[in-house]
C-alpha cells in the first residue's frame, strides 16, 4: 500500500484574496477622491470669500446694506461656473465689519479704520455617505447624511490711505485704468 499525500485544496484562494484587494483598493482610491474633491471646494469657496473681503473694503458705497450686497454679489459670480460641477451648494455670504479690537481709530476725514470678514457657508456632498455612516436611523446602508456642512472666510482691514485702493502695491498701475 502506497502512502497518499493528502494536498490541501487551495481551488479558488486567489479568486477570493484578489476579491478582498480589489474591495480594500478601491475604497482607497474613493476617499482619496473624495477628499481631494474637498480640498478644491475649500480652496474655491476661500478665494471667492478673500474676494468679496476685497471688494468690501475698496467700496466707496457708504450703506453697509450695499456693500453686503457687492460682497454677496462677487461671491455668486465667482461660485456660479463652480456649481455646475453639482458637488457642492451655496447657502449663502454674510459680511461683518468692525473696528479692530473695538478700537477706533479715526484717519484723515474722519473715518474709522474697519474690519471687513466675510463668511460663506456651503454644503459640500459626499459621494457615498451610507459607507461613512451606515447607521443612520439604525438601518444598515440607510443613505446616511449626504451633506456636509462647510464654511469659508476671510478678514480685510480697509487701509486707511485711498490712493492704494485699487492698487496691488504702492508702484503698481491703477486696476481701473
Amino acid at each position: 500500500m502506497k502512502n497518499k499525500i493528502n494536498k490541501p485544496n487551495n481551488h479558488g484562494q486567489a479568486i477570493v484574496e484578489t476579491a478582498f484587494l480589489i474591495i480594500l483598493i478601491s475604497a482607497i482610491c474613493f476617499a482619496a477622491l473624495q477628499i481631494c474633491i474637498f480640498v478644491v471646494n475649500d480652496i474655491i469657496c476661500n478665494e471667492a470669500s478673500f474676494a468679496s473681503a476685497r471688494v468690501a473694503i475698496i467700496s466707496t458705497k457708504v450703506s453697509s446694506s450695499q456693500i453686503q450686497k457687492d460682497a454677496e454679489n462677487t461671491a455668486l459670480k465667482i461660485l456660479t461656473w463652480f456649481f455646475s460641477t453639482n458637488n457642492m451648494m451655496y447657502k449663502e455670504t454674510t459680511l461683518w465689519d468692525k473696528k479692530p479690537l473695538g478700537w477706533q481709530i479715526p484717519v484723515g476725514n474722519n473715518e474709522n479704520i474697519l474690519s471687513y470678514t466675510t463668511n460663506i457657508k456651503y454644503d459640500t456632498k459626499i459621494m457615498f455617505s451610507s459607507l461613512l455612516n451606515p447607521f443612520h436611523n439604525f438601518t444598515f446602508f440607510s443613505g446616511g447624511n449626504p451633506l456636509l456642512e462647510r464654511s469659508a472666510r476671510a478678514r480685510l482691514i480697509r487701509s486707511p490711505n485711498r490712493d492704494f485702493y485699487n492698487k496691488a502695491y504702492p508702484e503698481a498701475e491703477s486696476f481701473n485704468e
